[in-house]
């Protein structure tokens, strides 16, 4: 049976490969020449058989279409016009065909060709074609050029859909996008790609190392960093390729892998900032290259997608440099790629925040961001910290905490990277700030990192770890010297060192009324306020109204003392206390003490004393007091 004759255009490359039975336009692809439009021929088959002296090789994914042998292959001479399948399966069944037209002429211009096309067994002939010849005309990659652009390039030039040419190349658009390495080395030979080729155009395309993260471009990145169903470019860029290829415009357009990074922003090419092109959330679809190009061709080469004018900041031609040839000369040299770009645009943006920057654009706020914060961080540690001292000294209310201070640094940074080990340089200088600023309690989670020992106390959190109120706790840190009088600082933000100020702090815990300590001490009301007046003992606090100003262990430590000079044996003497001596004597008790202390003067206490009351001294010795 005759099948109607089909049109084809006459080649323009080294090679073809005739039409197969059983195969439609679609499926075959793989196996068209490339051509130009203008010309015509038709594939005809007869129905006599085809000749013993040829065979065709069909890839292994034809199996359901055509059911090849798997030992089949494609052997066509220069003298041949008609070709059958020589297959070890007897169920294989194709008509002949014969050529005609202008791809007759050129068949006879063709020399004895082998192909090898992905059969999972070679035949003889196949093992030694050693892959010099190829399906598919060269197309060479562009600089930053992607797999599924070339592909789109490819199936462009062939006048096919990227689905219906990744299916001839043994796979389809989802395997092509999942980088599967039998597609790709498919590609690989078809294409004639050199392995150097291939790798730079993966190394562009971004590859998958795991569920969220993927190598671009020998960095690792996360996923959402590559992958956005908004897809952007340079309009610019695309018009230039199309203009270059005015007959097949979809044949030169080539979409650069640099513009699916998160923070690239522009193009430093053309000085503008990139755009979006397309927004499509199926990843099949988003990629389906030929047709998205297809659809803003007319907006490509009637310039309605130009983006605005921007010139490139050293931020721009650092992440250039750094994507092209790996060069880095700052800080950021021994830092992630994906780190240093997001840190750079997340602190630039607080920057910016402070400084009034407002932009209705958010590419072109984005582009400034990441321009003020590279210009900090390019420069290390100590500008780190300075501006996030910066941002904390904007937020000094009495709520403000490091989120209010750092803004999406601080959200970022917790949320999404404190895990991530590539931002541990940037979470390190955060964490060490905010706890240079904030009062971060032991055992807290700070950037997924647990604070071994609090450095600072505010008013608030000293005053909650003593059980008093701030309004209690912060004149008597003013007295103690711990604040300063004059400091305006809310009660959260007035800070003080924990290790330094942990005695006084415990001290004033401590503190206990006037009847608490003469109970605790043993002594009147009188013997203590003697005691208070010539300085024996002194109340921690002398602020008006304090009812809170006794240390007990004050009282302790004089009663300790005496009984350590203290005789047992009151001997025949005449004893009295302290207090009665110093009525008696006019002497006061400070003086009494100090002659006690340098044994001037006895004093004597029952054994077992523990009370204030319980010491006595003899009035005939006061002679020896100076």
């Amino acid at each position: 049976m005759q099948n109607k004759a089909r049109p084809w255009s006459a080649p323009n490359v080294g090679f073809h490969l005739l039409w197969v039975i059983g195969s439609s336009p679609q499926r075959m692809s793989v196996f068209r020449p490339f051509c130009r439009q203008g010309h015509s021929s038709d594939f005809q088959r007869p129905e006599r058989p085809l000749s013993a002296n040829a065979a065709v090789a069909m890839p292994h994914h034809r199996k359901a279409a055509l059911r090849p042998s798997r030992h089949s292959t494609i052997v066509g001479t220069e003298t041949d016009e008609r070709f059958r399948v020589a297959s070890s399966e007897s169920n294989v069944h194709v008509a002949p065909f014969a050529l005609s037209g202008p791809m007759a002429a050129y068949q006879s211009r063709s020399r004895h060709l082998i192909f090898q096309c992905g059969c999972r067994h070679r035949s003889p002939a196949i093992e030694g074609s050693n892959h010099n010849l190829t399906l598919l005309h060269g197309i060479p990659p562009v600089a930053r050029e992607t797999v599924p652009s070339l592909v789109a390039r490819l199936a462009a030039s062939k006048g096919v859909t990227l689905s219906q040419l990744v299916l001839d190349l043994g796979g389809s658009a989802k395997r092509l996008i999942n980088q599967d390495r039998v597609l790709l080395e498919n590609l690989r030979i078809w294409g004639g790609l050199e392995d150097a080729q291939l790798e730079e155009l993966l190394s562009w395309t971004g590859e998958p190392i795991g569920d969220v993260r993927m190598r671009f471009r020998r960095e690792i990145f996360v996923s959402r960093a590559l992958r956005n169903p908004i897809v952007r470019g340079c309009p610019r860029c695309l018009e230039e390729d199309a203009l270059s290829a005015p007959e097949d415009p979809l044949t030169a357009m080539a979409m650069r892998g640099d513009w699916q990074m998160r923070d690239m922003v522009i193009c430093a090419k053309h000085h503008t900032l990139l755009v979006p092109l397309w927004t499509v959330q199926h990843p099949v679809a988003r990629n389906d290259l030929t047709a998205r190009l297809t659809e803003i061709l007319p907006k490509i080469l009637s310039r309605d997608l130009h983006g605005p004018a921007a010139s490139p900041t050293p931020y721009d031609l650092w992440l250039q440099q750094r994507l092209d040839r790996g060069e880095d000369t700052t800080w950021l040299s021994g830092q992630s790629l994906y780190a240093a770009t997001t840190f750079c645009r997340l602190l630039g943006s607080e920057l910016l925040r402070i400084n009034g920057y407002d932009a209705a654009d958010p590419q072109d706020f984005q582009h400034a961001a990441q321009a003020a914060g590279f210009d900090v961080v390019r420069r290390g540690v100590d500008a780190i910290r300075d501006a996030l001292h910066d941002l904390a000294a904007e937020a000094d209310g009495f709520l403000d905490e490091p989120q209010k201070a750092f803004g999406s640094v601080w959200k970022d940074m917790r949320d999404f990277h404190q895990d991530n080990e590539a931002f541990k340089p940037f979470a390190d200088v955060v964490r060490s700030v905010v706890l240079e600023i904030w009062p971060v309690a032991e055992g807290a989670v700070l950037l997924g990192q647990e604070v071994s020992q609090r450095r600072l106390h505010s008013v608030s959190t000293a005053a909650k770890a003593l059980r008093v109120t701030e309004r209690r706790l912060r004149p008597l840190l003013v007295e103690a010297g711990i604040i300063a009088p004059e400091d305006p600082r809310p009660d959260s933000r007035a800070v003080f060192d924990a290790e330094v100020h942990d005695k006084t702090l415990r001290a004033i815990a401590s503190l206990v009324t006037d009847p608490q300590m003469r109970r605790t001490v043993g002594m009147t009301e009188a013997e203590l306020r003697a005691l208070e007046q010539d300085g024996v003992l002194q109340p921690r606090t002398r602020l008006p109204g304090a009812r809170l100003r006794w240390l007990e262990a004050d009282g302790q430590a004089l009663v300790d003392e005496l009984n350590a000079l203290a005789e047992a044996d009151p001997g025949t003497a005449k004893w009295e206390t302290i207090q009665t001596a110093q009525a008696n004597s006019k002497i006061s008790v400070g003086r009494i003490i100090a002659a006690i202390r340098v044994r001037q003067i006895r004093v004597h206490a029952p054994a077992g004393n523990r009370s204030y009351h319980g010491f006595k001294v003899c009035r005939s010795e006061f002679g020896a007091i100076g």
